[in-house]
C-alpha cells in the first residue's frame, strides 16, 4: 500500500497497472514510429488513417493509370517514329523507281527497258519489307493484325492480309491518339474496292432491335403519352428491346384504345386509332423516345388520321436477312461472278439467309477479294487485295450483283471510269466505229458525247440508222457490252475503228464474228484497280517489259504523285508524334501532381518523426525510472516518516 501526495492510499497493484499501461503506451507509440521511420511512411497500414488510407489508395490507383498511359503515349510514339522511317525509306524507293521510268522513255532500247524492268522487280521486293516493317515484333502497318505480315508477294502479285483500322493510344481523361498509319493511306491499299452503289437499308420488322435504329445510334428509351381526344395515358417504353415489345406495349396500354403496326413504306410504325380518334403522341418532358421512334406527333392529329411513323433508318449488320434488303424488296440469291485477274469465284447465295451468309460466302471463295460492311451501315464494300490485278463484279444470269449495287459495270457506269481510268478515247465530231451486220448494212456510231455505259447503248439503239437491226445491252453473265444482229444474210457480224478512234477498243466491243455468228460479246473493261505504290510499280514493270512508251510515262507520273501523297503523309505523321509528346509531357506533369498530393497524404515527415522519436524515447526512460521509484515501496517505508 502507498500514499499518495494528497493522503490518499493506492495499493502498488494500482501503482504497478498504470505505470506498465504508460510503459505500454509509450512502447507503442516508439514502435509505431519506428515503422514509420524505417519505411518511410506515415500509412504503412490502413489502421492509422482509414480516412487518409482510403484517400492514398485513390491518389495510389490514378498513378498507376497515368504511368500506364506515359507508358502507352511514349511506345505509340517510338511505333509512329518507326513509322516515319519506313514512310522515308518508302520516299527514297519511289524516287528511284521515277528515275527508272523517266530514264527509259524515248529512245531507250529493248534491253535496256528489259533491265529496267528487272530493277522495278526488285523494287518491288523491297517496298514489300517496307510493308513488312516491325516494331517490337509488331507489324506497323497491318492495322488490327499486328501480328501477321500484312502483305504476301509472290512472283506475279502482292496481295494485302491485313486491315485499314486505326489504331488509338489512350492519353487519358477518354482522350484516344492515333498511333499508326494505315496501309490504305501508306501503299494504297484496298483502294481498288466498290461500294453499294443503291441503298441497302432494311426494312424492319418486329424482331428488329431498337440499338439498330437511327442508323445504329438506337433509341433513347423513356416515357411517352399519348391520347385519342378523350383520354390519355403515359406508356414506359424502357424495358422495350424490340420494335414488336414497343407495338405490344402501346397496344396493351389498358386506356386509350390503339392499334400500332409497321407500316412497309416508309420504314417505321404505324399506330391507328377509331374513326373518331385525334391522335397525339408525345415524349414527357426531357424525353426523346417518340421522336427516335419516328411517332412524335406534337400536335394531335384530325379524327380518324393514323400516325404514320418517319423512317427509322435501320442499320445494316451482319444479322440483317437478305430478303429485308432495299426496303424489304430483297434481292435475288442467283448469285454473281468476281474475277481478280485471271481467277475467277462465282458467289452462289442459294443457301444465304443474312447478309453476314453473304459475306462469309465472298470472304472465303478463295479469290483476292474482302466484303465487309460499309461505315455508313446500309451498303456493301467489296474491295481488292491484290495490288496487281484488277477486280470485276457480273451477273451469272441473275440480278444479285446489280441489286447489291456491286456490279462493276452498269448502265451508270461513267465512261471515264472504265479500262482502270483510262476512259473511252473518242474524237469529237466523227463517228468512232461502225458496226456491220451479216446483211452488209452498217451503222456508224459517234460517243464523243457519251457520259456513260447506258449511254453508249442508247446511241446505238436509238440511231436512226439502225431501225431494230442491231440491240445492244449489258452482258447477262459477266460485263461488257453485247451486240445481237436481228438481220438476215451470209456476211459476218462486227465492230471496226474509224477515223483512228479508240472508242471501240476502249469499250471493249472491236471484234467481229464470222457468219452464222449474230452475237458480239464485248470485254470487261470495267475492272477496278488499286491505286496506290505497289499497282503504280507493277504497272511500270509490265510497261517497260512490253516497251509501252505511254504507260511508262504514266506509270512515272503516277508514282511521283505518290512521293507527294507520302510526304503529306509524313507530315501526318510528325503531326501526331508532336501530340503524343504533347501529351505524354501533359501526363508526366499531372504523374508529378498526383505524386505530389499522394506524398502530403501518405509519405512521413522525417525531422517531426525523429523529434518525437526523441520526446517519446525520454519519456519512456522516465517512465521506466518513475516506476522503479515508486512500485518497490512498501508501508514500512512510509512509516519511517
Amino acid at each position: 500500500m502507498t500514499i499518495g501526495a494528497s493522503g490518499t492510499r493506492v495499493s502498488n497493484s494500482t501503482l504497478a497497472q498504470s505505470a506498465i499501461r504508460n510503459i505500454n503506451r509509450n512502447m507503442e507509440q516508439m514502435l509505431d514510429l519506428q515503422n514509420q521511420l524505417a519505411t518511410g511512411l506515415r500509412l504503412y497500414k490502413i489502421s492509422k488513417d482509414p480516412a487518409g488510407s482510403n484517400m492514398a489508395m485513390a491518389f495510389q490507383t490514378l498513378l498507376e493509370r497515368q504511368g500506364q498511359s506515359i507508358t502507352n503515349l511514349k511506345r505509340s510514339n517510338e511505333s509512329l517514329a518507326a513509322t516515319d522511317n519506313a514512310l522515308g525509306d518508302l520516299q527514297d524507293l519511289l524516287n528511284q523507281a521515277v528515275s527508272v521510268g523517266i530514264t527509259n522513255v524515248g529512245t531507250a532500247s529493248d534491253a535496256e527497258r528489259q533491265n529496267a524492268a528487272t530493277v522495278v522487280g526488285a523494287l518491288i521486293e523491297q517496298l514489300t519489307q517496307i510493308g513488312n516493317r516491325q516494331y517490337q515484333g509488331r507489324y506497323i502497318f497491318g492495322g488490327r493484325s499486328t501480328s501477321v505480315a500484312p502483305f504476301n508477294l509472290t512472283e506475279s502479285q502482292v496481295r494485302f492480309v491485313g486491315d485499314n483500322a486505326q489504331l488509338f493510344a489512350s492519353a487519358g481523361s477518354n482522350s484516344l491518339v492515333p498511333y499508326n498509319i494505315t496501309a490504305a493511306e501508306a501503299f494504297g491499299s484496298l483502294t481498288g474496292s466498290v461500294t453499294s452503289a443503291v441503298d441497302l437499308q432494311p426494312a424492319v420488322s418486329g424482331d428488329t432491335r431498337l440499338r439498330e435504329l437511327n442508323n445504329g445510334e438506337g433509341v433513347r428509351l423513356g416515357s411517352i403519352e399519348i391520347s385519342d381526344g378523350t383520354d390519355s395515358t403515359i406508356i414506359d417504353l424502357s424495358h422495350c428491346d424490340t420494335l414488336q415489345d414497343v407495338i405490344d406495349t402501346i397496344n396493351n396500354n389498358g386506356t386509350v384504345n390503339v392499334m400500332a403496326g409497321i407500316s412497309i413504306t416508309p420504314n417505321g410504325l404505324t399506330i391507328s386509332g377509331d374513326a373518331a380518334a385525334t391522335l397525339r403522341l408525345v415524349d414527357l418532358p426531357g424525353g426523346f423516345a417518340a421522336r427516335d421512334l419516328g411517332i412524335y406527333t406534337g400536335n394531335a392529329l384530325a379524327a380518324g388520321v393514323s400516325i404514320v411513323g418517319t423512317d427509322t433508318n435501320r442499320q445494316l449488320t451482319g444479322l440483317t436477312r437478305l430478303s429485308q434488303l432495299r426496303g424489304g424488296a430483297g434481292i435475288d440469291t442467283t448469285g454473281f461472278v468476281i474475277r481478280v485477274g485471271g481467277e475467277a469465284a462465282m458467289i452462289d447465295l442459294s443457301g444465304a439467309e443474312t447478309v453476314q451468309d453473304l459475306l462469309n460466302t465472298i470472304n472465303f471463295s478463295g479469290i483476292g477479294v474482302t466484303a465487309s460492311i460499309d461505315s455508313q451501315s446500309h451498303t456493301l464494300t467489296i474491295a481488292n487485295t491484290v495490288a496487281s490485278d484488277g477486280m470485276t463484279i457480273g451477273e451469272i444470269g441473275g440480278q444479285t450483283a446489280t441489286q447489291l449495287g456491286v456490279r462493276t459495270m452498269t448502265t451508270t457506269t461513267e465512261l471515264s471510269g472504265l479500262n482502270s481510268g483510262l476512259g473511252v478515247n473518242s474524237i469529237s465530231g466523227v463517228s468512232d466505229f461502225r458496226i456491220t451486220t451479216r446483211s452488209g448494212s452498217t451503222l456508224d456510231v459517234d460517243v464523243s458525247t457519251c457520259a456513260t455505259v447506258g449511254d453508249v447503248i442508247d446511241r446505238i439503239n436509238n440511231d436512226p440508222a439502225n431501225a431494230g437491226k442491231v440491240f445492244a445491252q449489258l452482258n447477262v453473265s459477266g460485263n461488257g457490252i453485247r451486240l445481237r444482229d436481228f438481220t438476215a444474210g451470209g456476211g459476218g457480224f462486227g465492230v471496226t475503228s474509224l477515223n483512228n478512234s479508240s472508242a471501240a477498243k476502249d469499250l471493249g466491243i472491236l471484234k467481229s464474228v464470222p457468219f452464222p455468228g449474230n452475237i458480239v460479246t464485248g470485254n470487261d473493261v470495267s475492272a477496278v484497280r488499286e491505286t496506290g505504290v505497289f499497282a503504280l510499280l507493277f504497272s511500270l514493270r509490265d510497261a517497260l517489259n512490253s516497251n509501252d512508251s505511254p504507260a511508262i510515262t504514266r506509270a512515272a507520273s503516277g508514282l511521283q504523285d505518290e512521293i507527294e501523297r507520302v510526304a503529306r503523309m509524313r507530315g501526318i505523321v510528325g503531326g501526331r508524334m508532336q501530340l503524343l509528346e504533347n501529351n505524354s509531357k501533359r501526363a508526366e506533369d499531372e504523374s508529378l501532381q498526383i505524386k505530389s498530393l499522394l506524398s502530403e497524404v501518405r509519405d512521413l515527415d522525417y525531422a517531426d518523426a525523429v523529434a518525437r522519436f526523441q520526446t517519446l524515447q525520454a519519456t519512456f526512460q522516465a517512465s521506466l525510472q518513475a516506476a522503479g521509484n515508486i512500485l518497490p515501496t512498501s508501508l514500512m517505508d512510509f512509516m519511517r516518516f
